[in-house]
């Protein structure tokens, strides 16, 4: 087993540090500013901001290592980089391999994760990144470990990309599915919807007004489960779900909801972060909760009308804000949107029909979770059983 050496031996460890917020402005002239892991890419990051005084920055083929939720994740430095307080630089110092330290990085992620748990916002401090404990062989040997990991786990990354790409084109055909079912098969009929110019004749437009209202029940004692609401699944329990926002210290007084009701992320309409929950729970006080007339509408019928590609560009256009990251989409707006409402009858033959596809998909895509899961933890083992020297490196032929 090699050596292992606290990282702040082998390498130069920089804590971020947020400039003044009259020095940072949007991506222009200036120095490109991280604030944090929400602007790293897959290898490297893509700045949203620029400032003009970067009390502290990143040299270009630093390692960018997040410290606060998610912590651990990892970019390289493409350029140099102003950089906030979520992230720290780590610079190799003479004899250490950058690809290497790459790796090494990646090994001690677990720990991270360890030293984080249990703080209300996910955070590891600097000086905990500063004794990270790095096995450190000689200069070639590291070489040999870097050359070897860029190969092998290239090739678990690609197999990851390809399930990925399968799981997407299921949610496609999905997606489709229920854009041509909201449609109907095909009428003359004028909506006013500039994103779904005609339907059936035998369907109405109406405003949502007409067949849901605003709910606003709240919970005396925040027991309930949190749920969370996302343009992929819907509404579904936050307990199924990793998530790396901070979390309220009470949720008293959040709202309820039950079992049929629209719950709308008001800040994310715009992306279709809505939907019908089958359960009950509750959410922010800034969402927005719909119950339905369902002699009108059947909730699982506006389950699939919401999340669709034109009936979120028509929550687009009702919603209010400056600029497209900004946009709200408040209950009064909500209730002026206008939907198309086929007959009871045909809604539960698009229920029963969508229903049964969604079925079939939502089993492969978990199969193909299950899959991309595993190939992730094997990569995790590769990585940590080759940097600690677990396992040796195959020679290579001169």
């Amino acid at each position: 087993m090699t050596a292992a050496i606290p990282l702040k031996r082998i390498a130069t460890v920089v804590a971020g540090q947020s400039p003044p917020s009259s020095k940072v402005s949007n991506l222009n002239d200036g120095l490109p500013f991280l604030q944090g892991n929400a602007e790293f890419g897959d290898v490297s990051p893509s700045a949203r901001y620029s400032c003009t005084e970067a009390p502290k920055t990143a040299e270009r083929g630093d390692v960018l290592l997040s410290v606060r939720a998610p912590v651990g994740a990892l970019n390289i430095a493409d350029r140099c980089y102003g950089i906030g307080r979520g992230l720290c630089a780590i610079r190799p110092r003479p004899g250490i391999e950058r690809r290497y330290l790459w790796w090494a990085l990646h090994a001690s992620i677990p720990f991270l994760h360890a030293s984080a748990a249990g703080s209300t916002y996910d955070a590891v401090t600097v000086d905990i990144v500063s004794q990270l404990l790095i096995p450190t062989p000689e200069q070639r040997k590291q070489q040999q470990i870097a050359k070897h990991l860029d190969t092998e786990i290239t090739r678990i990354d690609a197999l990851i990309s390809a399930k990925r790409r399968l799981s997407d084109l299921l949610e496609s055909r999905l997606i489709a599915l229920a854009n041509d079912a909201v449609r109907g098969d095909g009428g003359d009929k004028a909506t006013g919807i500039p994103s779904l110019l005609a339907i059936p004749s035998t369907w109405r437009v109406l405003r949502n007004k007409v067949f849901a209202r605003e709910v606003t029940r709240r919970s005396d004692d925040g027991v309930d489960e949190m749920l969370s609401v996302s343009h992929i699944t819907g509404v579904t329990p936050r307990s199924e779900k990793t998530v790396y926002m901070f979390e309220a210290e009470s949720t008293v007084g959040y709202k309820l909801v039950r079992p049929g009701d629209l719950v709308i992320n008001t800040m994310w309409a715009w992306m279709g972060a809505a939907g019908v929950s089958d359960v009950h729970g509750i959410v922010s006080p800034a969402y927005g909760v719909y119950e339905f007339d369902d002699s009108i509408v059947l909730p699982k019928f506006y389950d699939i009308l919401v999340r669709t590609p034109a009936y979120i560009a028509e929550m687009t256009r009702f919603s209010r804000g400056v600029t497209s990251s900004r946009l709200r989409l408040y209950p009064d707006e909500f209730l002026r949107l206008s939907s198309p409402v086929p007959p009871t009858k045909t809604q539960q033959a698009i229920i029963d029909r969508y229903s049964s596809h969604e079925s079939i998909a939502t089993q492969a895509r978990e199969h193909i979770a299950n899959q991309i899961q595993l190939l992730h933890e094997r990569r995790q083992a590769l990585i940590a059983a080759v940097v600690t020297g677990e396992m040796r490196v195959p020679r290579v032929a001169a």
